[in-house]
């Protein structure tokens, strides 16, 4: 058949969504705090770099969409120490509870080996090589209080770009 179609708000302009997994009850998309100046992106008058800006103190949101065809949505804010949320590996449903596993980040994107130096230095980076480390967190969300209840790091390796097993996508996993 067609695949279905459900429509939800983001945040007003330009938003950058990034970073997706569903449940068996949801679908998961993350929303970066960046906001994205559109016209000198697009006519050249600034470079991308310089046409996103991360206004101080705003989080990720997590969008958290009903897959029971009746389009409800619930926002869910970040706890205050993540700046960026990317490349969601899995989410599943836990009781009313919904797991989420991903990227996150404590700083702004880690653009410090490509940008511009002044960018770099815009964004707070003393060298090309500084940069806030990816770590994969778990969150656990209760979507009747749109609200992070537990939050943690899953391991201590930094990485980034995950992928898993396809057969465990939206469900329970232990690795």
């Amino acid at each position: 058949g067609q695949p279905e179609i459900i429509p939800f708000g983001v945040g007003a302009g330009p938003v950058l969504l990034h970073g997706h997994a569903f449940s068996e009850r949801w679908y998961v998309v993350t929303e970066m705090p960046a906001r994205l100046s559109l016209l000198p992106a697009l006519f050249g008058t600034k470079t991308i770099y310089d046409s996103f800006q991360w206004p101080a103190g705003q989080t990720p949101t997590v969008v958290l969409v009903a897959r029971d065809g009746t389009s409800r949505s619930v926002r869910v804010a970040t706890p205050g120490t993540v700046a960026i949320i990317f490349h969601c590996l899995n989410a599943y449903d836990d009781g009313d509870q919904l797991v989420l596993d991903c990227v996150s980040y404590e700083r702004a994107l880690p653009f410090s080996a490509i940008a511009p130096a002044a960018r770099r230095e815009a964004l707070g980076f003393r060298t090309k090589t500084e940069t806030s480390m990816p770590k994969l967190m778990r969150y656990v969300i209760d979507p009747a209080r749109a609200k992070v209840v537990e939050s943690r790091e899953l391991g201590t390796v930094p990485t980034e770009a995950l992928d898993m097993d396809r057969r465990y996508r939206g469900k329970r996993h232990r690795y």
